[in-house]
């Protein structure tokens, strides 16, 4: 309580308390969803880089064996 008294002291309205506290309630559930939507981009990410080491191993492979020339 002496912290609202000093914000109040320098002016800090009543409403912007309000704000300050549903937001500071609120900060979990948003970084929650935030780190789920990391971890979804970043499964994506992962997902495009096996792709692409499997094509570059598919073309490794490919350069690698002889092929019969006719």
């Amino acid at each position: 309580m002496k912290n609202i008294t000093v914000l109040r002291n320098v002016g800090v309205s009543i409403e912007t308390l309000r704000r300050l506290a549903k937001l500071n309630y609120a900060a979990p559930d948003i970084l929650a969803r935030r780190q789920d939507l990391l971890t979804l981009e970043l499964a994506k990410i992962q997902g495009k880089l096996a792709e692409l080491v499997t094509a570059e191993r598919v073309l490794k492979s490919e350069i690698d064996t002889p092929t019969l020339l006719h």
